[in-house]
C-alpha cells in the first residue's frame, strides 16, 4: 500500500453506499497515506497504521491524523518513505516522474527505464503500461520487444510518437532491409536440429523431404502430413511430391518474417505474382473450355490405373494429373505421356543443387592451389627445369667400353666384376660425376635445391593457414556448418546463417540486444 493508485483501488467498495461523497475523496485520502478498511468510513494509515473514522468530510483528515499519530513517518518526513506518489497528467509527461512509477515491476526483460523513455508509466496491473499523452494501454510483453517499435505499431498517431525526442535509436524500417526482432511463435523450434528432430514420426517421407521442410521453417505436429512454421504458426497439409516447401510458404504466409529473412522480399513478391498470373490462367482457360472432371474421376481413368500397376510414386502420380487438369482441364490421354511425365518429375527431384557450403569450398580450394602453383613455379622454376633435364636425360648402354660421351659408369650390381667394382669405389670417393650433359653436379644441385624447398614448403603452409581463416570468418558460429548471412543490429557482427539468426536474441559475439536483422549476401 505504499503506492497511491492501490491506496486509491481500495475505495471501490464504499462506491454503492448513500454517502454523499466528496469530489476525489479517494485521491485525497490516499495522499495521506489511507487507504480503507473493511469497515465502513474507516480509514488506515499505511505508514503508521493509525485507524481514523472519516465521518461526513475528508478535509479534515489530516488534522486528525497529526491528532491521533504525531510522530507517523509519512507525516514528518514524507520524502523519506517508500511511499509512491500519484503525478497528474501533466507531470507523467516528464521523464523521471514516468520512472518513478515503476515500482515493484514484474518482468526483467523490459527495463523501466526503456518504458519511461518511449512516454509509458506503470499502471500497477500485472505487466501493462500507459502512455502519457496517448493514454493507450499495453501489456503482455515478451522478450525481445522493444518498447519504441511497439509504441510506434499500435499508436502510430500519438504525439509522443510523432515527435523526434522519443528515443536516441532510431525505430527499424523494413522496407530499407532491417528486420525488427519479434519473438517466434513457438520457440522451441527455432533451431534447424529441433525442426528436424521433430520429424522423426513422419510417415509420407516419399512425398516431402522432412529437411527440406525444417529448412522451410516447418516442425511436424505428429498428424497427418500437417505442418507449421515456428515463426508465423502458419500450417500446412495435404503436400504433393512436386510442392516446393518455400515456395508454399511464400505463396500461403507472404508476411512471415522468417521467410522474409532467408528468402527476401522480392522471392516473396515473385511468387504472389506469379501466383496471380496463374490464377488468372486458370480462369481464362476454364471459361473457354468449360467444365472439367474432378481430381478423383481424373485418378480412375485407365492410364492412371495403369501407371499404379507399374508401381509407380502415386503422390508423383496424383501431383502430374492435377497440374495437367490444372493446365489444360483434361487428364493424360495415354498412359506413356503420364509416365514420361512422372519419370520427368522424379528426374528433376534428384538432381539436388549442391549446398551453398560445399560451392563455397571448391571456390577456395581452387583459389588455393591456382596460389600454390603460382607461388611454386616463379620461385622454383629454374631448378624444376634443370632436375626436369637432368631426370630426362637417356641412359647411356652398357657395352664393353665406355661411351664417348661418359667418362665413369658406377655399377649398382654387387655381382659386378672387379674392375667395375673398382671403378664404383673410385666414383664414392670422387666428390661428383661428371656428364657432358649435366652442368653441375646432383650434390650442388641438392644442396641448392634445399633452401627453395624449405621456402616453398613455408609458403604452402602460409596459405593453408590463409586459406582456413578464410573459412572459418565465413562459417556459422553457431551451427559451425553454414555460411554467415545475417549481421545482427545495432552490434552489427557478422556471425550466424539464416537458419540459426531466428534463435539468437543476444549477439554471441558481445552479448547485446539483438534489435534488427540484416540479411546479408557474401560475394
Amino acid at each position: 500500500m505504499n503506492v497511491e493508485v492501490n491506496r486509491v483501488r481500495t475505495y471501490r467498495r464504499w462506491e454503492a453506499t448513500e454517502w454523499a461523497m466528496e469530489d476525489a475523496f479517494e485521491l485525497l485520502l490516499a495522499k495521506a497515506g489511507f487507504y480503507a478498511t473493511e469497515q465502513y468510513l474507516n480509514v488506515k494509515c499505511h505508514f503508521c497504521g493509525v485507524t481514523i473514522f472519516v465521518g461526513n468530510s475528508v478535509s479534515n483528515i489530516e488534522a486528525k491524523h497529526r491528532e491521533l499519530s504525531p510522530n507517523c513517518a509519512f507525516l514528518l518526513h514524507p520524502d523519506r518513505t517508500d511511499n509512491v506518489r500519484c503525478f497528474d497528467a501533466d507531470e507523467l509527461k516528464r521523464e523521471e516522474h514516468r520512472l518513478a512509477t515503476y515500482v515493484n515491476w514484474p518482468i526483467s526483460h523490459i527495463s523501466p527505464s526503456s518504458l519511461a523513455k518511449a512516454g509509458f508509466y506503470y499502471t500497477y496491473n500485472a505487466d501493462q503500461v500507459k502512455c502519457a499523452w496517448c493514454e493507450g494501454v499495453i501489456g503482455q510483453w515478451e522478450l525481445g520487444d522493444d518498447p519504441f517499435v511497439e509504441h510506434q505499431k499500435f499508436f502510430p498517431n500519438c504525439a509522443k510518437v510523432i515527435s523526434n525526442g522519443i528515443s536516441s535509436n532510431p525505430i527499424l524500417d523494413p522496407t530499407i532491409g532491417i528486420q525488427p526482432v519479434k519473438t517466434p511463435y513457438a520457440p522451441q523450434f527455432s533451431s534447424l536440429d529441433s525442426r528436424i528432430r521433430s520429424f522423426e514420426n513422419w510417415t509420407t517421407g516419399h512425398i516431402q523431404d522432412p529437411e527440406r521442410l525444417a529448412q522451410a521453417g516447418f516442425y511436424y505436429l505428429g498428424r497427418a502430413d500437417e505442418v507449421h512454421c515456428f515463426y508465423c504458426d502458419g500450417g500446412l497439409r495435404f503436400w504433393l511430391a512436386d510442392d516446393d516447401p518455400w515456395f508454399e510458404h511464400a505463396r500461403c504466409f507472404p508476411k512471415c518474417q522468417f521467410v522474409q529473412l532467408v528468402k527476401g522480399q522480392l522471392f516473396i513478391e515473385n511468387v504472389q505474382s506469379q501466383i496471380k498470373s496463374t490464377s488468372s490462367n486458370q480462369q481464362q482457360q476454364m471459361q473457354a473450355s468449360g467444365p472439367t472432371m474432378s481430381l478423383d474421376e481424373a485418378l480412375a481413368t485407365e492410364p492412371v490405373q495403369l501407371a499404379l500397376s507399374m508401381g509407380l510414386n502415386a503422390g508423383r502420380i496424383r501431383a502430374v494429373t492435377k497440374r495437367q487438369l490444372d493446365s489444360t482441364g483434361h487428364p493424360y490421354a495415354d498412359s506413356q505421356a503420364l509416365i514420361e511425365a512422372v519419370l520427368d518429375g522424379q528426374i528433376q527431384d534428384e538432381e539436388l543443387e549442391p549446398s551453398t557450403s560445399s560451392r563455397m569450398d571448391r571456390r577456395i580450394e581452387s583459389e588455393v592451389s591456382r596460389l600454390l602453383w603460382t607461388a611454386i613455379s616463379s620461385t622454383a622454376g629454374p631448378n624444376l627445369s634443370s632436375f626436369s633435364s637432368t631426370f630426362s636425360t637417356p641412359s647411356p648402354s652398357f657395352d664393353s667400353a665406355p661411351t664417348s660421351d661418359v667418362d665413369v659408369i658406377v655399377s649398382s650390381d654387387p655381382l659386378s666384376s672387379p674392375s667395375t667394382s673398382s671403378i664404383a669405389n673410385n666414383a664414392s670417393t670422387s666428390s661428383a660425376v661428371k656428364c657432358n650433359n649435366v652442368p653441375e653436379s646432383l650434390a650442388q644441385m641438392a644442396a641448392a635445391a634445399r633452401p627453395t624447398e624449405t621456402a616453398e614448403v613455408d609458403k604452402t603452409l602460409r596459405l593453408e593457414e590463409e586459406n582456413k581463416r578464410l573459412k572459418d570468418a565465413r562459417e556459422c558460429k553457431i551451427c559451425m556448418a553454414d555460411e554467415v548471412g545475417v549481421v545482427f543490429c545495432p552490434c552489427g557482427h557478422l556471425v550466424s546463417c539464416v537458419q540459426c539468426a531466428p534463435a539468437v536474441t543476444n549477439c554471441p559475439v558481445c552479448r547485446a540486444v539483438i534489435k534488427g536483422r540484416v540479411r546479408t549476401f557474401l560475394s
